[in-house]
């Protein structure tokens, strides 16, 4: 089965430092891309998530921090392959989710990934952020606009690959 997956700009930090979210070696979120892309999933983006992807990039490059080489690569794949099924967001395409500036718990930034995933019928959207998990699902977000919310490591099972230990 393919899925669409939406990846908050934390997934792409974590996959090109191969680290978890307390800075542990951790390739969970490099293989879950490299499975995406293995595997034809497709990659959902908002209207400007390439443009935070690559800037998180810029920024871990300029403080010399040993990075996974051709990550954006590998995420340009998925977005140029014809074979494989692309969504690409406009800020129109973005479904409005009333009082969503109000909760606590997500962050501005974080409101795109989650409005993309509320697009797209069955988005899987990844995140290391709990507060952002823990206030999607007691507020039945992620239920009423029909999107999952997963960890990396339950994204990677889905994607069909299994991490390393």
């Amino acid at each position: 089965m393919k899925y669409n997956f939406v990846l908050d700009e934390n997934i792409i930090i974590l996959a090109q430092k191969g680290e978890d979210p307390h800075g542990h070696p951790d390739m969970t979120c490099l293989e879950l891309i490299t499975a995406m892309e293995r595997k034809c999933h497709t990659l959902v983006l908002g209207p400007s998530f390439w443009e935070k992807y690559s800037r998180q990039i810029r920024t871990l490059q300029r403080q010399r921090i040993p990075l996974v080489p051709n990550l954006l690569a590998i995420v340009k794949s998925m977005l140029v392959n014809r074979e494989k099924e692309q969504v690409m967001l406009s800020d129109f395409d973005l479904t409005v989710i009333d009082g969503l500036e109000q909760l606590q718990g997500i962050d501005a930034g974080d409101r795109e990934f989650v409005r993309a995933a509320a697009s797209v019928n069955g988005a899987i959207l990844v995140t290391t952020d709990s507060p952002l998990m823990e206030r999607l699902r007691q507020q039945g977000i992620d239920q009423m606009y029909g999107f999952t919310v997963l960890s990396p490591q339950e994204a990677l099972t889905m994607a069909g690959a299994v991490a390393s230990d």
